[in-house]
């Protein structure tokens, strides 16, 4: 029934806001979403304290008589502190060194734009055709 869940926390306040799959068909029944089952859903995270506010309209899977398909709840949480991690030193692999490439050679003469040595094809056909007259 729940499609998607945003969790946000400010300061010591969570504000949940859940979005539930719409039915499709009358056959399917409607299910009406409560707060009770939002904080099952979200006390493996968090340890809620107090409800601050929930939605004034009733939430669940369909869009008929007053009810909508989101939600927005706020929570007061016990804020945890986590941990303090040991930061890993990292190991600077060596880096591969990098491969001089040879620029070639070049003489002169070849940099110098080659022409080439037999005429272009338009200027043997024209001759070809001046010779028949």
């Amino acid at each position: 029934m729940i499609k998607d869940i945003i969790e946000t926390i400010e300061g010591e306040f969570l504000t949940v806001n859940v979005l539930c799959k719409e039915r499709k068909f009358c056959s399917i029944p409607i299910k009406f979403l409560t707060t009770e089952e939002v904080v099952d859903k979200i006390n493996n995270k968090y340890k809620v304290l107090t409800t601050v506010s929930a939605p004034k309209y009733k939430v669940g899977n369909s869009v008929t008589r007053g009810i909508k398909t989101h939600g927005t709840w706020k929570f007061k949480v016990e804020i945890e502190k986590p941990p303090v991690q040991k930061k890993e030193e990292k190991i600077e692999k060596p880096k591969p060194k990098t491969k001089s490439t040879r620029t070639p050679k070049t003489s002169p003469t070849a940099k110098q734009k080659q022409t080439s040595q037999k005429p272009s094809l338009r200027g043997r056909i024209s001759k070809l055709a001046n010779k028949e007259d």
